[in-house]
């Protein structure tokens, strides 16, 4: 009876799959190309899919990228022998997808409770989203762990990864909200780009074998407070919880959850990495020493808490991003060798209401200050920066939701009636100024020269000495500003070793 009970439950499932072909076609999009199929999408009320070994009297041999991402109803897939390649995130939005199902006669994939794999089972290629296991063991037979393949588990509270796992893709387990454990064998060398973004981790190991960490591997970890190296790791090393690069030159990555509200970058930092302080609302001020002289993309952004920021005169770039969306920033201080600001650095800045750009600066990025909408003056110290390489008077993206002055000192050049989108006005100081940028700067055919800025029909004094040790100021000459502005140049400069200048009023 048993037998006879077999034979007959195969041949109903025969039957049914040989009339599945023209229902699921109906609910599948797909392409022909060189006499063969490529699934590319299907309906959002699938649920069991069992895809055809062929349709049309074409074999399907490939699954596109997304190709399923928009199938919201899916809880399971049975992959056919005929399949011989798959794309990424084929799964991706497949919330309740629990089971994914490839046929032992498959030469290129298989799978083990659900989850699929190469069919050398050294890669793990996609953990199915709606899988509720707390806990998950991968097999020693896997070497790498796919890009996205562990995506949005947010069930999964423990991982514990096979000591034959030598990389992780990236986004692997990006959006593991509930993983709190994770144990990587001293057998993985690389970790990729957003690998744990998103996840519940608490506290993070990296293994001494591994020689690169992408970008973002652990931004967003709201609970991830220490991140340790250890000592025998060559390519990475950690100080109070923070990591960095062995060389300690470069920060690589504060975490989320520590608990403090202010902190000192150490001295041998010489750039702060991409996403390095992303979205750590705790830190309310970070001191910078004078090593630093770059800042990353983002790498400050969504710090909601940080309330002001002094960057040192080390600092020369500011990256894309960089301070956007710190929405009680209130105080920026530029350090006067910066010479970029990047697209949106600031974007967001509720809190800021005056900024100062230093004479360094020529470039500043479209929409640097977008959205800043208590920010009512900038001041620029120097010549008008092209926005995106382009000549900034006319250009309308620097600032955007906002309304407010650019102020620019007289005698600087490139500016019109209009810069960024904001009109222009001249920035009249206290005490007259020396324009240290510009044509005329500094030696000039055996002399030496300068623009004076300062109030209209106003006159400055000029005076030199030798010796600023033991001073004795000469009077050169008294000069009375036109427009705001005069230019001085002294042929006697060459008869010096050494020749100091100061301006002042009468």
């Amino acid at each position: 009876m048993f037998m006879k009970y077999t034979i007959r439950f195969r041949g109903l499932a025969l039957m049914l799959l040989l009339l599945l072909p023209a229902a699921v076609q109906a609910q599948l999009v797909f392409s022909t190309n060189s006499g063969a199929i490529t699934i590319t999408g299907c309906s959002s009320s699938l649920a069991n899919l069992v895809i055809p070994t062929s349709t049309n009297g074409f074999p399907v041999t490939s699954i596109s990228a997304l190709a399923f991402s928009g199938c919201s109803g899916l809880t399971s897939v049975a992959i056919p022998n005929s399949v011989t390649s798959i794309g990424y995130d084929v799964f991706s939005g497949c919330s309740g997808l629990t089971n994914i199902f490839v046929g032992a006669g498959n030469l290129n994939y298989a799978s083990v409770g659900g989850v699929l794999f190469d069919k050398a089972m050294t890669k793990l290629v996609q953990y199915p989203v709606g899988l509720t296991n707390a806990s998950y063991v991968i097999a020693n037979s896997v070497t790498s762990i796919d890009d996205d393949a562990f995506d949005g588990c947010s069930s999964l509270n423990n991982v514990m990864i096979g000591n034959s796992v030598i990389s992780i893709g990236d986004e692997a387990f990006y959006g593991c909200s509930g993983l709190t454990n994770m144990a990587m064998p001293n057998s993985v060398t690389s970790i990729g780009e957003a690998t744990f973004e998103m996840c519940g981790l608490t506290s993070v190991t990296i293994p001494n074998s591994v020689t690169s960490i992408g970008g973002e591997a652990f931004v967003n970890c709201w609970r991830l407070t220490n991140i340790i190296v250890g000592a025998g790791n060559l390519n990475y090393a950690s100080v109070g919880g923070v990591l960095f690069n062995k060389a300690m030159t470069l920060l690589v990555q504060y975490p989320a959850g520590l608990p403090y509200a202010s902190y000192v970058i150490p001295n041998r930092v010489t750039s702060i990495g991409e996403y390095a302080f992303w979205s750590c609302s705790g830190v309310t001020n970070v001191t910078m020493g004078d090593s630093v002289t770059s800042i990353g993309d983002v790498a400050f952004a969504w710090c909601s808490g940080l309330t002001s920021v002094t960057l040192p005169n080390s600092v020369i770039s500011i990256g894309e991003g960089t301070f956007a969306a710190c929405s009680r920033l209130a105080n920026v201080t530029i350090g006067n060798r910066v010479t970029s600001i990047g697209h949106q650095a600031f974007y967001d800045c509720l809190g800021l209401t005056s900024v100062t750009i230093p004479n360094t600066v020529t470039s500043i990025g479209n929409s640097a200050f977008d959205s800043c909408y208590g920010l009512t003056s900038v001041y620029f110290q120097g010549n008008a920066p092209t926005v995106d390489g382009q000549p900034g008077s006319s250009d309308g993206t620097v600032f955007l939701g906002e309304s407010g002055t650019a102020y620019y000192l007289p005698g600087t050049m490139g500016w019109g009636a209009s810069y960024g989108g904001w009109p222009t006005s001249g920035w009249y100081q206290a005490q007259p100024v020396i324009l240290n940028s510009g044509i005329g700067w500094g030696g000039q055919s055996n002399r030496f020269g300068f623009t004076i800025s300062w109030a209209t029909n106003h006159s400055v004094i000029v005076q030199a000495c030798t010796n600023l040790s033991h001073p004795v100021w000469t009077l050169l000459a008294t000069n009375p500003l036109v427009s705001g502005t005069n230019y001085f140049s002294d042929p006697k400069e060459t008869n010096y070793p050494t020749r100091f200048y100061r301006i002042q009023s009468p």
